[in-house]
């Protein structure tokens, strides 16, 4: 009977971290929702669980109110708030938990991935060809998450998780650093821009972590109840303005309206309202969801009001030690949704419930 529940537990695993790889994506929050029914008497974590409850209920009030469809309203919920979904499941479920075997099939994804491109082996659509493609001769990857630059965010977290626990466990051998070059190399394969910001930020993070005279700067940074929200503005406008310099457009109103008028996202009868409380949904469909600007586009669906408690709560429920990932991971979400996408809500789902089996 064990043997039973070991293997549906893993398989679980395996639909809810490769929903693309196994098409299973219609069968997430059945998955879901079955683990927190039938586990939800273990809870032992209250206050924390029946704030996201409450999250859940007035994000969908608050898209009812404002006109949105049926069809809109639980595909935004799912996108914007899977996470938590996600988080209550594996809170509650303790047999939920990844191991070596989904690092290494997600790094061996992109190694199969890597070699399909590089020999033609396969047709890919002009869509995938425009994404992969860096020149005639090189590609990078898409990975699980269909997106090189969640892949790359998820695989540099991966990569500092790894060190970390090599460390603390001491387990200084040789397979341990064959492993994490070969996370780096995959890493490398993804080639996004957003996945070496996001390392660097990390490896500056452990750096200064291991500084003793930056100690006050760390305790600041991980207990400070405003700091992640600063420094995720504070890096999203550096890097913007970064990108401006060296852009050809220098007239910053201009790009930037050019910009938000290419992502579908036209501010420009945007009123205090709508910044505090969001849009009117009438107008809006399950299409408008996802892509550039992913918090750009939360905070006009759901608006700051919904938004800062949104951040604050993920914070809060993340294991201390590893908000550091989940700040990259949201940082990152201010290009494209990590946090939001599937195969993201999955893994840093993990990361805030701290589920990795270490040992397996």
């Amino acid at each position: 009977m064990n043997k039973i529940k070991f293997g549906i537990d893993k398989l679980q695993l395996y639909l809810l971290g490769f929903p693309h790889l196994f098409q299973s994506m219609i069968l997430i929050y059945p998955i879901l929702f079955l683990n927190i029914f039938t586990n939800i008497h273990k809870c032992r974590y209250l206050n924390k669980f029946s704030v996201g409850l409450l999250l859940l209920y007035f994000s969908f009030f608050s898209l009812f109110v404002r006109d949105g469809s049926v069809n809109f309203i639980f595909s935004a919920m799912s996108y914007y708030l899977g996470i938590i979904i996600f988080y209550l499941t594996f809170k509650l479920s303790d047999n939920l938990k990844i191991g070596l075997n989904y690092v290494l099939l997600f790094l061996c994804l992109i190694l199969i991935e890597f070699i399909f491109l590089k020999y033609d082996i396969f047709i890919y659509s002009e869509f995938h060809s425009s994404r992969t493609s860096l020149s005639e001769s090189y590609y990078r990857v898409l990975g699980p998450a269909l997106n090189s630059s969640i892949s790359s965010v998820i695989l540099s977290t991966i990569f500092f998780y790894y060190l970390r626990q090599m460390v603390l466990l001491k387990a200084y051998k040789i397979l341990n650093f064959l492993l994490a070059f070969f996370i780096l190399f995959c890493f490398l394969l993804c080639f996004s821009i957003t996945g070496f910001i996001s390392f660097i930020i990390i490896f500056i993070y452990f750096l200064f972590q291991g500084v003793r005279k930056l100690n006050l700067l760390h305790l600041t940074f991980i207990k400070g109840k405003f700091g992640y929200l600063l420094a995720t503005i504070l890096i999203s406008l550096f890097l913007f303005f970064f990108y401006l310099k060296y852009s050809e457009i220098r007239d910053f109103d201009n790009y930037f309206l050019e910009v938000l008028l290419l992502k579908n996202l036209d501010l420009s009868e945007f009123t205090i309202r709508d910044l505090f409380l969001g849009i009117n949904l009438s107008d809006e469909s399950p299409d408008n969801l996802g892509g550039d600007f992913a918090i750009l586009r939360f905070s006009e669906h759901c608006g700051l009001f919904f938004l800062l408690p949104f951040v604050f709560y993920i914070f809060w429920v993340c294991k201390p030690s590893n908000r550091i990932f989940l700040f990259v991971a949201l940082a990152a979400s201010f290009h494209y949704g990590v946090i939001f996408s599937l195969t993201g809500n999955f893994f840093f789902a993990m990361v805030m419930t701290d589920s990795f089996d270490v040992e397996s």
